[in-house]
């Protein structure tokens, strides 16, 4: 029988800050969780591309959304 883990996001194992981005970081087991504070203005483009370079933000995720609004682009799939 598997353990039961108990972590919090006010003791991350790290915390990055990119511009105007705020990421506090969990490793629990396999898997890692984040809580992210977003600034006004913020844009994965202007604010994340920079420092990690990837095209696109587009990757195996799930999210939870506690307060603001978030809008989300995806690339379209290649017409045929």
């Amino acid at each position: 029988m598997a353990g039961v883990e108990k972590r919090s996001f006010d003791s991350p194992d790290e915390t990055r800050e990119p511009g105007k981005t705020r990421s506090d970081i969990v490793h629990l087991g396999g898997t890692t969780a984040a809580r992210l504070t977003l600034e006004p203005g913020w844009s994965w483009s202007a604010s994340v591309k920079p420092v990690v370079g990837p095209s696109s933000a587009c990757t195996g995720t799930s999210a939870c959304f506690s307060q603001g609004a978030c809008v989300s682009c995806t690339p379209t799939a290649p017409s045929s």
